[in-house]
């Protein structure tokens, strides 16, 4: 976490391991797939690969193969877990650049699985099915920026036409902020990365401009470059630390 753009693409992950991994495993159904620490069995993994390799032969492409394994499972009636005391070190983007690329890849994997995330939901409704639903409702959220943007543009309009609805809007954006710091709070999220908060609207203008080049993930993987060189035992030394709290939740 070197640079402010890593530390903000760690805030990302800080949020969405305790949002969409942890909450919705908590409450019954699975936990998103992340690009990191996955353990899949092996039946299952090749079954997903297999589909892959059809979709590259077709569109000469695979986008975000972990979104197509993670429907594969739970389609399949499997549910993913999510195991809090496991720590992983992942390197995280370090330019606006790498940001613009990761996100193009990731918006263009959101909108392209959404209408099979959909059918999903559908069916989780059709057979009452809490693992399916949940885990669509969860994977069908909207990027945050995206979100808020939606919010603020309607919090204008309605500044002119519906006072009052705007003011609920604005309530909500302010509860969501709060929500924000407290989530990150709960989940034990390094002070170098809380430092980074005053600095999100530069992580968000990269988002923006990964959505204005989304289209180009239909024919590059856009991979995100990794550069450091670094042991595990010099990592740890000097990051151990901030997991003490893992070894309470052995000892409960």
């Amino acid at each position: 976490m070197d640079s402010t753009y890593a530390a903000l693409d760690a805030m990302g992950e800080y949020f969405y391991d305790y949002t969409v991994r942890l909450v919705p495993f908590t409450l019954g159904s699975s936990s998103v797939i992340a690009g990191s620490g996955m353990s899949v069995r092996k039946d299952l993994y090749e079954l997903s690969i297999a589909l892959e390799m059809q979709e590259l032969k077709r569109k000469g492409v695979v986008v975000a193969e972990d979104k197509a394994l993670q429907l594969l499972l739970v389609n399949k009636g499997r549910r993913i877990a999510y195991a809090p005391d496991a720590i992983i070190f992942d390197e995280k983007v370090a330019s606006f650049d790498q940001v613009s690329r990761q996100r193009s890849r990731w918006l263009n994997s959101y909108f392209r699985h959404s209408r099979d995330v959909l059918k999903t939901l559908l069916s989780g409704i059709a057979k009452m099915d809490w693992n399916r639903l949940w885990f669509a409702i969860t994977t069908l959220m909207p990027p945050l920026f995206i979100l808020v943007f939606c919010s603020v543009c309607l919090l204008l309009i309605f500044l002119l036409t519906e006072p009052t609805l705007s003011l609920m809007l604005a309530l909500s954006l302010v509860g969501f902020a709060v929500g924000f710091i407290l989530i990150l709070i709960l989940n034990h999220t390094p002070t170098q990365v809380m430092q980074a908060l005053p600095k999100v609207p530069l992580f968000i203008m990269g988002q923006v401009a990964g959505l204005l080049k989304i289209k180009k993930a239909n024919k590059d993987f856009l991979a995100t470059s990794h550069k450091e060189i670094m042991e595990i035992n010099e990592v740890w030394e000097k990051r151990k630390h901030e997991f003490d709290h893992v070894a309470r939740w052995k000892e409960q």
